[in-house]
Formats: C-alpha cells, structure tokens, sequence
C-alpha cells in the first residue's frame, strides 16, 4: 500500500504543531518535506462550498492530469460526492479535526484504483483555521499511473478523529485508519449506500 506520504506528512503536521490545534502556514517548510512536497497540497479555505488550491504537488497534478492551483477543489468532484466531503472537511476547519478519506478513481482509458487523502488545519491570518494542509496517496503505484487523465468519482470511506491532545507516532506496518483508531476509545460507523463512515469521538492526535 502506497500511503507513506500520507503518514509523513501527518508525522510532521504533529511535530510541528507542537501540541496546539494546528500550526501555523509559514512554519510548513517546503524543504522540510521536500520527498513528499509533489503529494502534498494547501487549500485556502473560503466558505463551505469553495476550497481553492494554494498548492497542488506536480505527482498530483500528473496523476489527474490538470494543474490545480486556483481551482476549487470541489470542482473535481461528482455533486453527491461533493456533499459528503463538505460535511466532514467543515469539521477540519471547525473543530480542528483530522480527516482521511479513501476514494476511487478513474481515467476514459477504465483505469481505475483507490487514493488516499489526508486533511489537516492550518492558520494563516489570526487563531481561525483558514488553510488545509494535505497529500493524496494512491493504494497501489499502478504502471498506469499519469498514462491518462484520472478523476475522482467516489468517496468510500471516511476517517474522521474530533478531538485533540498528544501527538500519534505512525508505524510503517498499519494502514493511517488503523494507526489512528488505538487511540480512539469511542467509534460510531455510520454506513450509506456505498459509502462507510467512520466518526471517531473522543480521541487524541
């Protein structure tokens, strides 16, 4: 499973966060994690229905084939799927919490395979969350990868912990749902049609 990005860059919102809800935009150090920077993207948060890119890593603007900075990162997704992400992201940018989508996604060629997304608060002006700092992992580095032009067509499960306090170590041999749940004494999973929510309550970063 392709998710070390993922992990790293959680890793490392951690470290340099300090122990306060979120850490500030210009404490991110793109030499920092300069191995990760091309799956790693910043949004600049607007209102409920409009997250613009600030920054959008070349890997992924390769894999799906545009370039994203400016763009609404809604924009990339099918209305219904739309909704769902709105949802969980406000709490991101309400409550500070971490989210972990997994998705699917496809090109015109029938290529099709799962990412990983990771969503994490960051302030820019003031104490307000206005900034997401994230990195989209594919599961598995297909050959295909960057042949055609991906979009994002489905959310399939979505990973949500509320609260905050001591820092998560991630270990290599566990997926990032399964590092987060240990420290999560309280789950609820909420199940649609094709999708599966986890909502994690109580817990600790």
């Amino acid at each position: 499973m392709s998710n070390n990005s993922n992990k790293a860059l959680l890793n490392y919102w951690n470290k340099v966060r300090a122990g306060r809800q979120a850490p500030t935009r210009v404490e991110i150090s793109p030499a920092d994690i300069s191995k990760i920077l091309p799956d790693t993207f910043i949004l600049e948060v607007g209102n409920q229905q409009h997250l613009k890119y600030r920054l959008a890593g070349s890997r992924i603007c390769d894999y799906f084939g545009r370039e994203f900075r400016g763009v609404n990162f809604y924009d990339g997704w099918p209305i219904t799927e739309q909704q769902i992400l709105q949802k969980y992201i406000s709490k991101v940018i309400n409550q500070g919490a971490v989210l972990s989508v997994q998705c699917k996604a496809s090109s015109e060629r029938e290529h099709c395979g799962k990412f990983n997304i990771i969503f994490m608060p960051l302030t820019h002006s003031g104490t307000e969350i206005d900034r997401i700092l994230g990195a989209v992992s594919p599961e598995t580095d297909w050959a295909w990868l960057g042949a055609a032009p991906l979009n994002f067509d489905e959310v399939l499960e979505v990973n949500i912990t509320l609260e905050r306090g001591t820092s998560l170590n991630l270990s290599d041999s566990h997926e990032l749902k399964d590092e987060i749940m240990p420290f999560i004494p309280h789950k609820r999973l909420v199940k649609g049609k094709n999708t599966q929510f986890r909502v994690f309550e109580g817990g600790k970063l």
